[in-house]
């Protein structure tokens, strides 16, 4: 681990450590607490607990967003490479000479253009 790492981990275990000493409830603090006070912790805490569901809420359904967006990628990937083996196929038992009629050619140069470019 490097030295730069180490005192960011150690920084970052120090600030752990001086909140949990700022937010750690004993019975002690409690029983010093009194009703409206605990009341008050209590809805302090449950808007923290609200917040924190939403955030997780909307990071989950991101990553749902992400992933269809990844297999909708990968699909359309797939058909353009099966379109272009299909091309190749075609052309090579046409014959070495051969070339491709105008419209099948276009739309092999396009579609392994698009191939090309979404593999970059």
């Amino acid at each position: 681990m490097s030295e730069g790492a180490s005192k960011f981990n150690t920084s970052a275990s120090m600030a752990a450590q001086e909140i949990d000493a700022e937010t750690q409830f004993t019975a002690e603090a409690g029983e010093r607490m009194s009703v409206e006070q605990v009341r008050e912790l209590a809805s302090i805490l449950s808007r923290i607990i609200d917040t924190r569901n939403k955030e997780l809420v909307a990071l989950l359904e991101k990553q749902d967003e992400l992933r269809q967006q990844r297999d909708a990628s990968q699909a359309t990937v797939q058909a353009l490479v099966a379109q272009v083996d299909k091309s190749r196929f075609v052309h090579k038992s046409e014959g070495v000479g051969t070339k491709l009629g105008g419209a099948a050619a276009k739309a092999t140069r396009s579609s392994m253009g698009a191939v090309a470019a979404m593999l970059k």
